[in-house]
């Protein structure tokens, strides 16, 4: 899993010639810039519910990411990342969820949960 636009950076274009699959994933609950990069907050507000909606729509009818100068930017994602940490991050689930829920989507999971080996006693 990869920031999107994932296919303009060195790292992901290294793992995919080598056969990894990079998951591109969209985000939000945080703004863009111009050129799609996401900007990072250095705290976790929250996340402004209708904005979230928004972008949601727009990405869903568009593919497109809308930046903090509503600049349209095309980007391929095929994951959502959601921030568990801001303190309505149960409501932003719920707003994407319905989001998705309403236009038709449904959700999955990429790849299978990996096994955990319990370890020894020391």
């Amino acid at each position: 899993y990869y920031p999107a636009p994932a296919e303009r950076f060195a790292v992901t274009k290294i793992a995919a010639a080598e056969g990894v699959d990079v998951v591109a994933e969209l985000y939000f609950d945080l703004p863009y810039d111009d050129d799609g990069t996401i900007i990072l907050k250095r705290a976790n507000e929250g996340a402004d519910l209708a904005d979230t909606r928004h972008r949601l729509d727009h990405f869903l009818a568009k593919s497109e990411a809308i930046s903090v100068n509503d600049k349209k930017v095309k980007i391929g994602a095929r994951s959502i990342c959601l921030h568990g940490d801001g303190p309505n991050a149960v409501d932003l689930a719920k707003t994407v969820g319905a989001g998705l829920k309403g236009k038709g989507y449904r959700l999955k999971a990429l790849a299978p949960a990996p096994k955990l080996r319990k370890r020894a006693a020391e």
